[in-house]
């Protein structure tokens, strides 16, 4: 077990309270969607869905305090932390409803930005989940491990950046809150995927960024996350012009050329680790 560094939370902890955050958030937003919808004035429905807050964020820690590895439960599989952003799926149902019906104008921009506090919330108890279950299954060092440097085009993320930031002032300032919305979602959902890839560097997490190697399978480390692949679920190894794929069911995993620090070493230890015959290509 690793121990936990003195003066910090412990890692059950912060998921616990990660997972109390997200369940009153989810609680929240469906309270305050759903007052909308009915017609409550906004004020009414502000407040009860403060108190959903509340309540909610409270079951949360309750709820992961009784049950034992509830984080390692979830983390488990790619269903299991899909099925945490139910209530993303349930609120967010409300937006075309509302365009199409005679639901109050103010409900489309509730249930989006109350989708859009769930969504993150989802993605970091899930994040967290996974990261724990890759605790438990890996418990030894890995055999080989090498630095992953994706690229990073900063120049085009700040370009990005400012249109959608532009499009959101803009549509805040002539008071059409849906579509503000709309870009803040597309705005924090860019920012959220390039951090997780590590191609917005942060002072301090570059180093995070590895592949490991072990016995079980492939750990790739990112600054706030780690996706664990075991070798079970790898059909074929391909090393094509300086590009290493790994050929799985439905979702290869792929490393560009000069994305891996050495990529030959990183090979070798497939070959004798995993026992399996990597397929070197060249379209030369």
């Amino acid at each position: 077990m690793r121990r936990e560094r003195r003066g910090r939370l412990s890692s059950r902890t912060r998921f616990r309270l990660a997972f109390g955050i997200f369940l009153g958030s989810a609680l929240a937003g469906l309270v305050l969607t759903g007052a909308t919808a009915a017609g409550v004035a906004f004020e009414s429905a502000l407040g009860g869905g403060a108190v959903a807050l509340v309540i909610g964020t409270v079951a949360g820690i309750a709820i992961e305090s009784r049950i034992d590895r509830l984080a390692t439960a979830i983390g488990r599989t790619r269903s299991r932390r899909a099925a945490v952003f139910a209530p993303f799926g349930a609120i967010l149902a409300f937006v075309p409803i509302s365009l199409v019906s005679t639901l109050p104008v103010v409900t489309t921009s509730v249930a989006l930005w109350s989708t859009l506090g769930v969504g993150v919330a989802g993605w970091i108890v899930t994040t967290m989940a996974q990261t724990r279950h890759i605790d438990r299954v890996i418990d030894d060092e890995p055999v080989r491990s090498v630095r992953i440097r994706p690229r990073r085009r900063p120049y085009f993320d700040l370009a990005f950046l400012a249109l959608t930031l532009g499009l959101f002032g803009m549509n805040a300032y002539d008071g059409r809150w849906t579509m503000a919305g709309v870009w803040a979602a597309v705005g924090v959902s860019w920012i959220v995927s390039r951090v997780l890839e590590g191609r917005i560097e942060l002072e301090g997490v570059g180093d995070q960024l590895t592949l490991d190697i072990h016995d079980a399978g492939l750990v790739r480390r990112y600054p706030f996350s780690r996706s664990f692949v075991p070798w079970d679920e790898i059909n074929h190894v391909r090393h094509q012009d300086g590009e290493l794929v790994f050929d799985r069911h439905l979702v290869d995993t792929r490393f560009d050329r000069d994305e891996l620090d050495d990529v030959h070493s990183v090979v070798e230890s497939i070959e004798r680790v995993a026992g399996v015959s990597v397929l070197r290509q060249s379209h030369r």
